[in-house]
C-alpha cells in the first residue's frame, strides 16, 4: 500500500525537483553561513607585514603566513606591480593573477574563490552527466559535491587547487566531446585547439609536474580514437598558453633567455627540497582520515575534513579498479579516461609530499565513480537510494565540519 503510494506521487520528476531545490537551499546556506568570509576586505598592510616578517623571507622567523595569505600578497603584487619573481616565484601565476584581480575589483580574493567553486560545480555536473544516466543520482552527485567539507572549504580560502580542479574539469570535458562520435573535422580541429588551452591553464596555476598524468590519461584516449598525432599540437599550444601567463614579464623587457632560467630555477627549487614524501599518506587520507607531518617529531594527526564517504568513494574505486583489472567490467572510452586520471593522482600522490588539500583535484571523480558504481550495481532501485540517504545522513549530519 505504501509503496504503491509513493509510485503513485513520487515520480521521478517530483524526486528530481525536490533533489534540486535541497541542493539549491544547501548551497545557499552553506553560502551565507561563511558570507563573512566572502566579503571580508583585503588586509593589504597586515597581510604584506606578515609576509615580510615570515618564514619565506626570513627562514629564522618565529612568525609565519599561511599559503592562503601568500597567494593574496602574491596576486595583489602581480596585479599591480606585474613583478613574478619576486614574492612566490616557485608558483605560476595565473591563479594568483585572477586572486589579485578580484582584489582590485571585489575588494578581497575570496570572492574569486567562491566564483571558481561555482564554475567547477558547473563543469562537475556536465562531466558527471556523462557518465551518470540517471538524472536523480546526477543532482545525487551535485550535493556530494557541494558538501564535502574539503572541497566547500576552498570557496572561502584563496588556494590554487581548486582553479587547478577547475581547468582539470574543463580539459576532462573537452576529451569529452572529442570522444563523441559524428563530429566535423572543422569542430574536431577546435575542440583539439581547446584542450591545449585548458591543459595550459591547467599547468598555469600550478607547477606542471600533475600535467605528465593529463597527457598520458590523453594518450590513451588519443590511440583510441586513432588520432595519437593530435597530442603534439595539445602539447605546443598548451605551452603557448603557459608562456602568455608571463605576457607581461616580456612587455617589460625580459627575454626568452631569462624567462627560461628564472623555469629552470622553479624546477630546481622543487628538485632540490629536503622534504621527505611519507609514501601512502594519500591512502591514509582517504580511509582512515589520519595524517602524518614530514619531520621526525610529527605525529599522526587527524583531517578535520574527514567524512566517512572518503573511505566508501575509495573503497568502490578499488573494487572497481579490480573488476576493470580482472575484465569483468567493460569501461567506454570516458570512464577509462576518468579511470585513468583518477588512478594516475592517486598513484603520484603516493610518492610526492602529500596536503590534504591536493585531494580537491580527485575527490569529484571518486564521488561519480561513487555513485555511477551504485547505479551500475545488480541492487534493486529501492536499495540504492536508502543506501545513498543514509550515506549521505551520516556523511552530512555526523561528519560535516564546515
Amino acid at each position: 500500500m505504501i509503496a504503491e503510494y509513493l509510485k503513485k506521487y513520487f515520480t521521478s520528476r517530483v524526486v528530481i525537483s525536490i533533489l534540486f531545490f535541497y541542493f539549491i537551499f544547501l548551497l545557499l546556506l552553506q553560502i551565507s553561513v561563511h558570507w563573512r568570509d566572502y566579503s571580508r576586505p583585503f588586509r593589504k598592510d597586515f597581510l604584506y607585514t606578515l609576509y615580510y616578517h615570515s618564514q619565506w623571507v626570513d627562514p629564522e622567523s618565529k612568525y609565519g603566513i599561511g599559503d592562503d595569505g601568500l597567494y593574496q600578497v602574491a596576486g595583489h603584487t602581480l596585479a599591480t606591480k606585474h613583478e613574478f619573481f619576486t614574492i612566490n616565484p616557485e608558483m605560476p601565476p595565473l591563479a594568483k593573477y585572477l586572486y589579485g584581480y578580484s582584489i582590485l575589483f571585489f575588494g578581497n580574493g575570496e570572492a574569486a574563490a567562491l566564483l571558481f567553486f561555482c564554475a567547477a560545480l558547473i563543469c562537475f555536473y556536465f562531466v558527471a552527466k556523462q557518465l551518470i544516466q540517471n538524472a536523480i543520482l546526477q543532482i545525487t552527485a551535485l550535493i556530494f559535491f557541494i558538501t564535502d567539507p574539503l572541497l566547500f572549504g576552498q570557496s572561502f580560502i584563496t588556494l590554487l587547487d581548486l582553479p587547478q580542479l577547475l581547468f582539470l574539469l574543463m580539459h576532462v570535458l573537452v576529451l569529452f566531446a572529442l570522444m563523441n562520435k559524428g563530429i566535423s573535422r572543422r569542430n574536431e580541429r577546435l575542440l583539439f585547439i581547446i584542450a591545449g588551452v585548458t591543459l595550459g591553464l591547467f599547468i598555469s596555476v600550478k607547477i606542471a609536474f600533475l600535467s605528465v598524468i593529463i597527457l598520458l590519461a590523453d594518450l590513451i584516449v588519443l590511440i583510441r580514437l586513432k588520432k595519437i598525432w593530435f597530442l603534439v599540437p595539445i602539447c605546443i599550444i598548451s605551452a603557448v598558453v603557459y608562456i602568455s601567463a608571463y605576457c607581461m614579464y616580456f612587455i617589460q623587457g625580459h627575454s626568452l633567455i631569462e624567462f627560461l632560467k628564472n623555469q629552470k630555477w622553479m624546477v630546481y627549487f622543487y628538485l632540490s627540497s629536503n622534504i621527505k614524501p611519507v609514501y601512502g599518506t594519500v591512502f591514509t587520507a582517504l580511509f582512515f582520515g589520519k595524517i602524518i607531518g614530514w619531520s621526525e617529531q610529527s605525529q599522526w594527526t587527524r583531517i578535520a575534513e574527514w567524512t566517512i564517504l572518503w573511505s566508501a568513494y575509495l573503497i568502490l574505486f578499488c573494487v572497481t579498479m579490480i573488476r576493470f583489472i580482472l575484465k569483468k567490467t567493460i569501461f567506454n572510452t570516458k570512464e577509462l579516461y576518468l579511470l585513468s586520471i583518477s588512478t594516475g593522482l592517486l598513484v603520484a600522490f603516493c610518492f610526492l609530499p602529500f596536503f590534504t588539500r591536493y585531494l580537491v583535484l580527485v575527490l569529484p571523480f571518486l564521488i561519480i565513480f561513487f555513485i555511477r558504481f551504485l547505479e551500475k550495481s545488480r541492487l534493486t532501485q529501492w536499495f540504492k537510494y536508502s543506501t545513498i540517504i543514509l550515506a549521505f545522513c551520516i556523511h552530512y549530519y555526523i561528519f560535516w565540519s564546515i
